[in-house]
C-alpha cells in the first residue's frame, strides 16, 4: 500500500505544472490557515530572517519534482537489483526484507 501511494505521490509530483502547483501553495495557506507568504522583497540588511522565508516556498516546488523523479529511480533500480540472484537467495534463506534490501 506505501508503494502505491508513494509511486502516485511521484507521479503527480512530475506531471503537475510548476505555475500551479506554485500557485496552489501561496493560496492554500492563506486560505486555511491565513498565512500568506511574503509577496515584497525584503533585504538581507533588514530584515535576515523574512529575507531567508522568502526561499522556503520556492525551494520546496524546485525540489519536488526533483524529489519524485530520484525517488521512481530509487525505487526501479531497488527493485532490479533485488530481482537478481543473490536476492532471491537472500529471501529463500528466510531472511527478513529490511535485511536483504540493507
Amino acid at each position: 500500500v506505501r508503494d502505491y501511494v508513494a509511486r502516485s505521490g511521484a507521479i503527480l509530483g512530475l506531471s503537475v505544472p510548476g505555475f500551479w502547483l506554485g500557485t496552489l501553495v501561496v493560496v492554500l495557506p492563506a486560505i486555511y490557515f491565513g498565512w500568506s507568504p511574503p509577496i515584497e522583497f525584503t533585504r538581507f540588511d533588514d530584515d535576515p530572517w523574512r529575507h531567508l522565508a522568502q526561499f522556503l516556498l520556492p525551494g520546496f516546488l524546485l525540489g519536488v519534482a526533483s524529489a519524485a523523479s530520484i525517488m521512481r529511480l530509487t525505487r526501479t533500480q531497488l527493485l532490479e537489483v533485488l530481482r537478481q540472484d543473490y536476492g532471491r537467495t537472500a529471501w529463500s534463506k528466510g531472511l527478513a526484507e529490511p535485511r536483504v534490501v540493507l
